[in-house]
């Protein structure tokens, strides 16, 4: 498992963003900043250069796939792209809009432990 120094979780739901966050800090030493919106987050993301970012698709202010571009200015930089309508094809868009891997809610533990450990 790579070693993350600054997470953001981009989630317009407080209360998944939040477990997500609990999550990580039981497997990750890291940093962890929840942005709600495209427009949070694009704000945070002009002062700061996440390491890892969990991206919802589907946000109140637009779809998340449109942050990639920003977050992958850090060329270390590793996105998972998260979301409840995960269609069949689903890993293959997620690797064409940029992104590393693709992390289906709900999601347990082990499921991102699993995301971790493949990006």
């Amino acid at each position: 498992m790579s070693s993350f120094k600054n997470i953001l979780i981009v989630d317009d739901d407080p209360e998944i963003a939040l477990l997500l966050k609990r999550l990580l800090t039981t497997l990750v030493p890291a940093e962890i900043n929840m942005k709600y919106s495209i427009n949070d987050a694009s704000t945070h993301l002009s002062q700061a250069a996440p390491d890892l970012a969990f991206v919802d698709i589907n946000l109140g202010d637009g779809i998340g796939y449109s942050l990639v571009p920003n977050l992958l200015r850090n060329e270390k930089a590793r996105v998972i792209i998260m979301s409840a309508t995960g269609q069949p094809d689903e890993e293959q868009t997620v690797k064409h809009h940029g992104a590393h891997y693709f992390l289906k809610k709900p999601f347990t533990l082990n499921d991102v432990k699993h995301a971790l450990s493949h990006t």
